[in-house]
């Protein structure tokens, strides 16, 4: 029931330019990014990116450069790079880089005014635990719990990914961490709350965040690509309430992949959940009632999806029903990248070329669009 639509495309910041935005914005990379935050956030207000310390609005329909907006400065003076990016409503939402993968603050300003509205300060903020959710900043920190690694900065990341260090294994004792929930008005803490996070995700490589109806979402972040890493079913997730962060429940849910909150639904194929609850999601079988799953595998890509599909690499791109797990497409010969790049929106879905350069053979590198049949 969807046709495509293929062209290639550019990279530009005036939308007609040759030239990237690497190229226009030095420092706007990100190492490992399926375990840290992205650079770029967008809304009416504009195309955001995240370059150095620096956060750059950019005019929708020009391309042209509306602000700049900086880093505040620590205590001492000091500023990290801008790590974590968001927009919601009026708010541009970021972060102060402390390390690889780790901010020491998260601020917001008024892009009204552009005025910064607040700062909160902190240890040790996980980027990937940062996400904004009904009016409030969640986000995951170290307020002193033994047991916790010490942050790499990008140049010793950098060589240990270089020499081909493995991750560090999930720990089996206690692991214990503080959630936080942040006014998003005016940055004040509404509450916080220690959790045992062991075999959530891995603090310094895998933790992450969600948040969606009242429920926030810790989870790992995991590639499924290669032969199994024998602690897929011990992989758990733990839900909490965002109202006031008290715990709804603690499931080994064995995701192989970073679960996508669809509806009421946690998927993290190849199983899905009760968001509220925890209890596995169920389908209709040909002899009733049987527990609803997908195929684990799926190679090095995470999952996307829109209010009733999701999409992924199987080989290809692959497109199924989030009701019931049914294929729905598998359109050979292009492939997803190696993280997240099919985009649903309003209607349309969106997979842009991330295939050029991989050893892997695919037929088609171009960035294609999907859109339902007999659509104009």
């Amino acid at each position: 029931f969807f046709s495509s639509r293929r062209r290639h495309t550019r990279c530009s910041r005036d939308w007609s330019s040759d030239v990237c935005s690497s190229d226009l914005f030095p420092g706007a990379e990100r190492l490992d990014i399926s375990n840290d935050c992205g650079n770029l956030a967008c809304s009416a207000h504009g195309l955001f990116v995240a370059a150095d310390n620096n956060c750059h609005q950019l005019d929708l329909a020009t391309g042209a450069t509306r602000k700049v907006f900086s880093v505040p400065p620590r205590a001492d003076g000091s500023t990290g790079a801008w790590a974590y990016v968001a927009v919601e409503g009026d708010f541009l939402v970021g972060s102060s880089s402390a390390g690889n993968q780790f901010s020491d603050s998260v601020f917001a300003f008024d892009l009204r005014s552009g005025e910064l509205k607040w700062r909160y300060a902190s240890p040790a903020i996980r980027n990937a635990t940062l996400a904004i959710h009904a009016g409030r900043v969640f986000l995951v920190e170290h307020r002193g719990q033994k047991s916790a690694p010490r942050v790499l900065t990008i140049a010793e990341a950098l060589k240990e990914k270089a020499l081909g260090k493995p991750k560090p294994a999930p720990p089996t004792g206690p692991y214990i961490r503080t959630v936080v929930a942040l006014d998003l008005a005016t940055g004040r803490e509404i509450w916080a709350r220690d959790h045992d996070l062991t075999l959530c995700g891995n603090w310094t490589s895998s933790l992450c965040l969600s948040a969606k109806n009242g429920v926030v979402l810790l989870a790992g972040v995991y590639n499924a690509y290669g032969p199994a890493k024998g602690d897929e079913n011990l992989r758990r997730a733990l839900a909490l309430s965002a109202t006031d962060g008290s715990a709804l429940w603690n499931e080994a849910i064995g995701n192989r992949v970073r679960p996508v909150l669809v509806g009421d639904r946690i998927i993290g194929r190849p199983r899905a959940h009760d968001l509220r609850t925890g209890a596995p999601a169920t389908r209709a079988g040909p002899k009733g009632v049987i527990p609803w799953s997908i195929p684990a595998n799926g190679a090095c890509g995470q999952m996307s999806a829109s209010a009733g599909m999701l999409f992924y690499r199987d080989g290809y791109t692959l497109m199924r029903d989030a009701l019931t797990g049914g294929t729905l497409m598998n359109f050979t010969g292009i492939r997803p990248g190696c993280l997240i790049n099919i985009i649903p929106a309003g209607g349309v879905i969106v997979q842009v070329e991330a295939s050029s350069g991989c050893q892997c053979y695919h037929a088609v590198q171009s960035t294609v669009a999907f859109v339902p049949q007999g659509a104009e």
